[in-house]
């Protein structure tokens, strides 16, 4: 069930005002947030002011101009102006007017700019066993990081957690007893169950004990961390540790890498290795690509 206080309203304009905020309701009843895209749809209303066409219609040429290819634009951002124009031209006929639904030809053949990174095992290990070596630093603005850590990126790895995800866990999020993860409201508002393994779960039962404050959120003292959490890895094993950013940059080809790869692990297998895909030819980057499953 999604949270009611998350959701945000916004002002649209133009000749499709009341066909934007209807657009938008209609997601959230069936249960999707949509925040980003009703944000998104609000600057597409602006968009369509310069415009001259009849009320409650979607020209070709407006569709168009909003997904043609901008200054610094990239691929992933074009690809999202065009999905939701397309969802909204489809809405619109749907309910009987007259709208151009763009088809995903006029887009060309997408290249996605990222390239992730499967680390091998022995890179794991090391990856860990920097993290794991940790000193308690009572000057420290996180002084517990030293046993969060441990624990945090076990979670990520071990669970498939998203940064946000698990920076947002709260402590009756952590079930001992049974072993399992409750993680809220994640992507699409959903709520689901994430069994940990016995190492894990007695990590978890061995921070309980070491940890200090009692506030409801699990992981305390993470005053750097961002909404979205993409600061963590710099922030605490960066400026505040007086190491290199990422500690894997020195196991990983000498490249430095986002918190989120760790998570690609995770999420590799259950997609791809799962299915039996070429993983060798979706992970070019990664020889060792196949060693992981094994």
């Amino acid at each position: 069930m999604k949270n009611t206080s998350s959701i945000m309203k916004y002002e649209y304009e133009g000749l499709l005002a009341n066909l934007c905020e209807s657009f938008i309701a209609e997601k959230r009843a069936i249960g999707c947030i949509y925040n980003t895209e009703a944000k998104h749809l609000r600057e597409f209303s602006r968009f369509t002011c310069e415009f001259t066409f009849s009320e409650n219609t979607l020209p070709a040429e407006v569709a168009q101009a909003w997904y043609t290819k901008r200054v610094m634009d990239s691929d992933r951002n074009r690809y999202a102006r065009f999905a939701l124009v397309k969802l909204f031209a489809e809405y619109m006929q749907r309910n009987g007017y007259e709208a151009y639904i763009p088809t995903k030809n006029e887009l060309g053949r997408l290249q996605w700019s990222y390239t992730p990174y499967i680390f091998t095992h022995e890179e794991i290990h090391l990856f860990f066993a920097s993290i794991d070596t940790l000193k308690l630093n009572r000057y420290s603005a996180a002084p517990q990081r030293h046993i969060i850590m441990p624990v945090l990126f076990r979670m990520l790895y071990c669970c498939g957690l998203r940064v946000s995800e698990a920076t947002n866990l709260q402590v009756k999020d952590v079930s001992l007893p049974d072993g399992v993860l409750i993680v809220r409201e994640s992507k699409f508002g959903k709520t689901r169950y994430i069994p940990m393994s016995e190492e894990l779960t007695s990590l978890c039962k061995n921070y309980a004990e070491n940890k200090t404050t009692g506030d409801n959120n699990y992981f305390s003292q993470l005053p750097m961390v961002t909404n979205t959490g993409i600061k963590l890895f710099t922030v605490f094993l960066g400026k505040s540790y007086g190491k290199p950013a990422y500690p894997m940059v020195v196991v990983a080809k000498d490249r430095e890498y986002m918190i989120f790869v760790i998570r690609l692990q995770y999420t590799v297998l259950k997609r791809w290795y799962g299915k039996e895909k070429s993983l060798r030819r979706h992970y070019p980057d990664c020889p060792h690509i196949l060693d992981i499953t094994t």
